[in-house]
C-alpha cells in the first residue's frame, strides 16, 4: 500500500468524514486538508479580471444623501395630521433628489407641480426602511413643491430632509463630446450624465473625459443612481478587470452616471453602449464578432454542485459572476495560483498561467454571467465554448495522456456506499500530484509519493458521492506522460475460525469478507504483536468499526462488536512483515461444570 510521508495521524477519526485514506506505520499516516476561501463581494482570481462575483463595489451599499456635495440639510417639526412644505425654482431637465429621517414618527414624502399634481412619492424607500426616498426630472420649467407627511397622518415630531437639484447631460450612445455651462461652487465639483435605460439591458460606460484646451484626463466616477435611488432594486454591478463601469438595469428610467470634476471643465466627451445579453447554455459553444474594446455578456443557468468546463479564445479579460451559497462560510482561505473557493464557485485552471480554461464547481442556484471585453487592435473572433462533459474516471480502465508544464487533469470520480477505492498516478519525468475535492470546494486528500513519482492510496468512501480529482504536478508543473489508475478493491472470502498468514509491506494490506451478527462479539488474534496492526471492520451500509485491542507477550486480540448483521470487510495492514491472524465470534471465559473456560489463547 501506497502512503503520503508527511501526512498527520488522524486516520483514527478518517470514518467521520465524506472522505478516508487507511493508516500505515508512524511515518505513514493520512490528515485532513483545510477547508477553502470565500470572500462576499469579490473572491476567486484577481489576476486578468477572472472570476469575480458580480457584487459589492464600495458605492452599492451607500446612500445618495450620504453624499456632501450639493445636499442641503433642513430640519422642522410636523404637527399631526399636517404637512411641511419646500419650494423649488427648477428649470426643464434638472433633477430633485430628497431624502427624510425622524426618529419620531414614520415619514411621507411627495412631490408636486404648481398646480398640485403629485408627479412623485414615496413611504418606505424598501422593505424594512422607513426612511423615504424620491428622485423626479422635472419636465418644465416651474415652482414644485416638497411635502413631508406622516403615513396615514397618524404623527408627527421633529424632522430632517436632505434635498438637492442639479442638471444632468444627455450622455447618449457612442462617442460623444458635451459642452455645458461652466458650474462654480459645489456643482462645479460633480458633473452628471443620464442615461435612459431599459430593464434587462446591459449598458457598458467604457469612459467619461473632461476636455480641456491642450489635454484631458478621465474622471473618477463616485455613483450611479437609478430610479429609486435603491442600488440593490436598481442595478446589478457587473465587475470588470479594467475598471469600466457596467451595470445591468434592473428597472425602466432614468440613470445617472455622476463623476467627479472641476471648476475649469464646461467640455466631456463619454462613450456609453448598450449591450444585448446572450443567453447561453452549459453546453453552448460560439464565436462572437467584436471590435476593439466591445462587450459582450452571456448569461446561463447554474444550479449547485454542477461542475462547468469554460474554455475562451482570443485577445479578451473578462468577469464571471454567479449566484453565491450563503451557508458556505465567507471567511475560509483556500487559493493557491491554479485553484481557488468562494462562495459562488470552486474554480481550477487547466494551466496555470491562463485564465482562459476554467472547470467550476457552482455552488448556488440561478443565473450567471460571463462578460468579456475584447482587448485587440482590431477586430476578431472570440470564441467562447462552456462544456458539462467532464471526463468521468471509471473503475479498472486506465487513463493515459500528457501534461504539458504547469498544465492538470480533472476527472470525476463517483464513489458507491462504504467503498474501498484504490488511486494511482505515475509519471515519467516530473513529480505528480493528486488532490480530491469535494463539490463544496473543499480538499479532502492530498496525495503525493516524491521517492517513486507516483500518488496515490487505497481510499475509504462511506457514502455514495462525487469528487473532483485532480492530477498535476507539485508545484504546478511538469511535464511527461502520465497513467491514471482506479480500481475498486474486492475483498476475499474469509471463513470464521481459519487461520491465515499475511504479509504485509508498503504496498499490501489484507481485505477479507465475513458474515456476522449484530450485537455478538468477534475477536481478531494476530501473532508478533511487536509488529502492529491496524484492523478495522466495515460493513455495507458504511459502517467504519474500530476494535479494542489487548496485546500479550506472542498475540494480540482486539475485538468488535458489530451493530448490524450481514456481510463485513475485515480490513488489515500495517508495519512490513509475516503474520498469523485468526478471526472468530468471543465466547466468554465461565466457572463450573461444563466451563471450557475458552476465549483468547
Amino acid at each position: 500500500m501506497a502512503y503520503l510521508r508527511v501526512w498527520l495521524a488522524c486516520a483514527l477519526v478518517l470514518w467521520l468524514t465524506p472522505l478516508s485514506r487507511p493508516q500505515g506505520n508512524a511515518a505513514n499516516f493520512g490528515q485532513q486538508a483545510a477547508p477553502g476561501m470565500s470572500q462576499g463581494g469579490g473572491g476567486g482570481l484577481g489576476g486578468g479580471g477572472f472570476g469575480r462575483e458580480m457584487g459589492e463595489r464600495a458605492d452599492r451599499k451607500s446612500r445618495p444623501e450620504d453624499d456632501q456635495v450639493g445636499w442641503e440639510t433642513r430640519t422642522a417639526i410636523l404637527t399631526p395630521g399636517d404637512r411641511v412644505e419646500f419650494k423649488f425654482t427648477m428649470k426643464k431637465g434638472e433633477t430633485v433628489m430628497a431624502a427624510v429621517t425622524s426618529d419620531a414618527f414614520d415619514p411621507a414624502l411627495s412631490f408636486e407641480d404648481s398646480a398640485g399634481k403629485v408627479l412623485q412619492k414615496n413611504d418606505d424607500r424598501i422593505e424594512g426602511d422607513q426612511s423615504p426616498f424620491l428622485i423626479y426630472r422635472v419636465p418644465a420649467n416651474g415652482t414644485y413643491t416638497l411635502k413631508v407627511l406622516s403615513f396615514r397622518s397618524v404623527a408627527g415630531g421633529k424632522f430632517s430632509l436632505r434635498s438637492r437639484t442639479f442638471s444632468s447631460i444627455d450622455a447618449g450612445f457612442g462617442k460623444k463630446r458635451h459642452e455645458t455651462e461652466r458650474q462654480t461652487g459645489d456643482r462645479a465639483r460633480h458633473v452628471v450624465f443620464r442615461i435612459e435605460a431599459k430593464k434587462d439591458k446591459v449598458y457598458d460606460l467604457r469612459f467619461a473625459y473632461g476636455i480641456l484646451p491642450r489635454s484631458g484626463f478621465s474622471l473618477g466616477r463616485v455613483k450611479i443612481i437609478g430610479p429609486t435611488g435603491v442600488d440593490d432594486s436598481d442595478l446589478a454591478t457587473v465587475w470588470m478587470p479594467d475598471g469600466s463601469d457596467v451595470f445591468v438595469a434592473l428597472k425602466d428610467g432614468d440613470y445617472y452616471a455622476e463623476y467627479g470634476s472641476r471648476n475649469d471643465l464646461n467640455t466631456f466627451e463619454t462613450d456609453y453602449h448598450e449591450v444585448t445579453m446572450r443567453k447561453v447554455g452549459l453546453d453552448a459553444d460560439q464565436t462572437i464578432d467584436m471590435n476593439r474594446q466591445d462587450l459582450a455578456v452571456m448569461e446561463f443557468e447554474v444550479e449547485p454542485n454542477k461542475i462547468v468546463r469554460t474554455v475562451l479564445t482570443g485577445s479578451l479579460i473578462y468577469s464571471l459572476s454567479a449566484p453565491a451559497d450563503e451557508n458556505l462560510r465567507r471567511d475560509l482561505v483556500n487559493e493557491l495560483p491554479s485553484t481557488g473557493n468562494n462562495p459562488s464557485f470552486a474554480w481550477f485552471k487547466a494551466n496555470v498561467d491562463s485564465d482562459r480554461d476554467v472547470v467550476r464547481i457552482f455552488h448556488g442556484k440561478g443565473t450567471a454571467r460571463l462578460a468579456i471585453r475584447s482587448i485587440g487592435s482590431a477586430a476578431q473572433k472570440i470564441g467562447v465554448k462552456n462544456s458539462t462533459d467532464i471526463p468521468v474516471w471509471q473503475s479498472g480502465v486506465p487513463m493515459k495522456g500528457e501534461l504539458k508544464i504547469g498544465e492538470s487533469k480533472l476527472v470525476v470520480v463517483r464513489s458507491a456506499q462504504s467503498e474501498l477505492m484504490r488511486v494511482f498516478v505515475g509519471t515519467d519525468h516530473f513529480q505528480p500530484l493528486l488532490q480530491i475535492y469535494r463539490l463544496s470546494g473543499e480538499l479532502a486528500n492530498s496525495l503525493s509519493t516524491r521517492a517513486s513519482r507516483t500518488a496515490g492510496d487505497d481510499l475509504y468512501f462511506p457514502d455514495a458521492d462525487m469528487f473532483l480529482f485532480r492530477m498535476s504536478c507539485s508545484g504546478d508543473g511538469g511535464s511527461g506522460q502520465f497513467t491514471l489508475k482506479r480500481d475498486v478493491l474486492q475483498p476475499e472470502p474469509y471463513k470464521l475460525g481459519t487461520t491465515q498468514t499475511i504479509k504485509l509491506d508498503e504496498t499490501s494490506f489484507g481485505l477479507y469478507a465475513v458474515d456476522l451478527e449484530a450485537g455478538k462479539r468477534y475477536e481478531l488474534m494476530t501473532s508478533d504483536p511487536q509488529l502492529g496492526i491496524r484492523a478495522d471492520l466495515l460493513d455495507d451500509d458504511g459502517q467504519f468499526l474500530v476494535s479494542q485491542s489487548i496485546r500479550f507477550d506472542k498475540v494480540e486480540v482486539q475485538y468488535f462488536v458489530p451493530t448490524r448483521s450481514g456481510r463485513h470487510r475485515l480490513w488489515l495492514r500495517g508495519q512490513p512483515g509475516t503474520r498469523q491472524f485468526r478471526f472468530q465470534q468471543h465466547t466468554p471465559p465461565g466457572f463450573g461444570a461444563g466451563s471450557s473456560g475458552g476465549g483468547s489463547e
